[in-house]
């Protein structure tokens, strides 16, 4: 039978089967997953390489305070006061302004931002023990 003389489009006649659909759907779900991962692994990466930059800026300006409080028997947490009361100011910052934007329910950006400060303390607290350790005699002699 000849559709294009009755007038019925032949490409109109294809039929769709369920899981070609679901199918197409679901590689479109796997190549935004892939995209979403690969951008927050990119985007935590920066962050990271932005915190120790940070702390190493942090070990210059403060590091004869921190070899003196060491000397005196400090515990890590009081040794690095100022860097994590930046810290603390930096991330407080951020959750008011995000509450006022208010792009985001606020238990997500409660828990984005506690989440935050608990890590970037966990790391500032590792790697600067990390760097006073291994500029130790070069503070000591003078040399740096």
């Amino acid at each position: 039978m000849d559709y294009i003389l009755i007038g019925i489009d032949s490409s109109s006649l294809r039929i769709n089967y369920a899981d070609e659909e679901i199918v197409s759907i679901n590689n479109k779900y796997k190549s935004m997953i892939k995209f979403l991962v690969i951008g927050f692994i990119i985007i935590s990466i920066m962050l990271v390489i932005i915190v120790i930059q940070s702390l190493l800026n942090f070990f210059e300006q403060y590091k004869k305070i921190i070899y003196i409080r060491s000397f005196h028997g400090y515990k890590s947490f009081h040794n690095y006061e100022e860097c994590l009361q930046i810290i603390t100011v930096s991330l407080m910052a951020i959750l008011i302004i995000s509450i006022i934007l208010n792009k985001a329910s606020l238990s997500i950006i409660l828990g984005v931002t506690l989440a935050g400060f608990v890590l970037e303390c966990l790391l500032s607290i590792i790697f600067l023990n990390l760097v006073t350790k291994k500029k130790f005699t070069k503070v000591m002699k003078g040399e740096s």
